[in-house]
């Protein structure tokens, strides 16, 4: 848990510090599935573009958070190592997925 308090600062302060490329990086992995749903970044534009990405990097952080809690409790369950990693990869992904999701919502849902 710890390493994973570790990465959830540095990538914490590295959104913020990258201005919006942790974002963007985050975005790639889980494009697939969100752009069955929203337009590809090629389409994006607007004043919401830049705040977006930053925030998007930012909040993506809390899922090593999410991720180290589930490896403690596998390893506690006695899980093999390779559960453990694909799970707390999962988590990772699974919260880019949701980070990205509630904004791209937001921002393409008309509102």
């Amino acid at each position: 848990m710890k390493k994973s308090i570790i990465a959830f600062i540095v990538f914490l302060g590295l959104g913020l510090a990258a201005m919006g490329a942790t974002g963007f990086a985050v975005y790639y992995p889980v494009a697939p599935v969100l752009m069955i749903f929203f337009p590809p970044p090629s389409e994006w534009h607007g004043d919401w573009l830049w705040p977006s990405t930053i925030i998007a990097g930012m909040a993506w952080s809390f899922s090593f958070l999410a991720a180290g809690a589930l490896h403690k409790t596998l390893t506690k369950r006695n899980a093999r190592i390779i559960v453990k990693r694909i799970a707390y990869i999962t988590v990772l992904w699974i919260g880019a997925l949701l980070v990205w999701g509630m904004i791209l919502a937001g921002e393409f849902s008309g509102a």
